[in-house]
């Protein structure tokens, strides 16, 4: 029996796509490579003796392929052989497939947001979100530019301490230019020291003795608390609660009154 030597496939590492994305498996790719490279349509018995695989599951790869358009039949002497269609149809394909997913991504959003309503949680992860780590505090400052851009007064207030501001932006540096980009303002009520001007900013010190390892951003209807113990692994914390956020901005702005803004 004459085994099909494949000259792409050989190993799953060597073809430059994810065949999964395409619902396609090892096997689909073996049977069509074999039929791209025969002169005349095979039969599934010259198939199942090129791949080497059995007839059953050779019937199944060719009929699965057919219904994605990269194979093609005809009939000669009441049995059907088949032919590859040309590889430009595999990208035909892969188009199509992608269109196909695009098209469900908004009905996946509406289903995931059914599910979400059908999922029990507690009242604690209702409003409260966690992030852990450099990476995960960039996103809660993504978080927070896109929340306070929204709003009528772009706004946001800040208890900043030194001590974690050094951390705070490790993956987001280009996080004030952004929110100057954006027109959005802060107010920074600085513990140890203020950090450095900004355009849109508005700082004051509140005290340069104590050193507390811990930010507070309020914006919009959240607050988040941001630590840094003693290990250096950063973490946060966002409530999103109107009347929690509103109580917190009621403070700041107490506090803010009655200190020179430091220039």
């Amino acid at each position: 029996m004459h085994v099909f030597e494949c000259v792409v496939y050989c190993n799953q590492m060597s073809l430059p796509f994810d065949h999964q994305l395409l619902a396609l498996e090892p096997r689909d790719l073996k049977v069509y490579e074999a039929l791209l490279q025969q002169r005349e349509a095979a039969s599934i018995r010259t198939v199942a003796e090129l791949t080497g695989m059995n007839r059953g599951t050779t019937y199944e790869v060719i009929k699965k392929l057919q219904s994605y358009g990269l194979l093609s039949s005809h009939l000669k002497n009441k049995r059907k052989y088949y032919a590859a269609e040309a590889p430009e149809k595999l990208q035909a394909y892969a188009v199509e497939r992608q269109r196909a997913i695009g098209n469900e991504v908004p009905k996946i959003a509406e289903y995931v947001t059914m599910l979400k309503q059908l999922q029990p949680v507690s009242q604690a992860a209702q409003f409260t979100k966690y992030y852990d780590g450099e990476e995960e505090v960039a996103t809660l400052l993504q978080d927070v530019l896109t929340t306070v851009a929204a709003l009528e007064d772009k706004t946001y207030h800040v208890f900043s301490s030194a001590e974690v501001r050094n951390h705070l932006y490790a993956k987001f540096r280009n996080f004030t230019r952004r929110r100057v980009q954006m027109g959005i303002n802060v107010q920074v009520i600085g513990v140890g020291k203020v950090g450095r001007k900004a355009n849109l900013a508005k700082r004051k010190l509140l005290s340069t003795r104590e050193r507390p390892a811990a930010y507070v951003i309020i914006y919009g209807n959240k607050v988040a608390q941001i630590t840094l113990p003693e290990t250096g692994y950063i973490r946060g914390v966002v409530v999103e609660d109107t009347a929690i956020a509103t109580l917190q901005r009621l403070v700041f702005k107490k506090i803010w009154g009655p200190f020179p803004i430091d220039d």
